[in-house]
């Protein structure tokens, strides 16, 4: 899992570089984040094992939802 304030593009190229996505569907932006519900974003969070996820362009309003959930996995 990598959470960086970056823009889409640049995060998915360092995921890319670092060998931790090779999709840019990989990529779950804030506002992609904020649409979700709660019961999207749990089942996305849980699949986190099984898949790379990137989330990018995370500000605060959509970090403390993140941050306590990825906490109960």
């Amino acid at each position: 899992v990598m959470i960086t304030g970056d823009h889409e593009n640049t995060a998915f190229a360092i995921a890319k570089q670092l060998g931790i996505a090779d999709k840019a569907a990989d990529c779950l932006t804030g506002v992609k984040l904020s649409a979700m519900s709660d019961a999207d974003l749990q089942k996305r969070i849980s699949d986190i094992c099984s898949l790379t996820t990137i989330f990018v362009f995370i500000w605060g309003c959509t970090l403390t939802p993140l941050r306590n959930l990825l906490q109960k996995i």
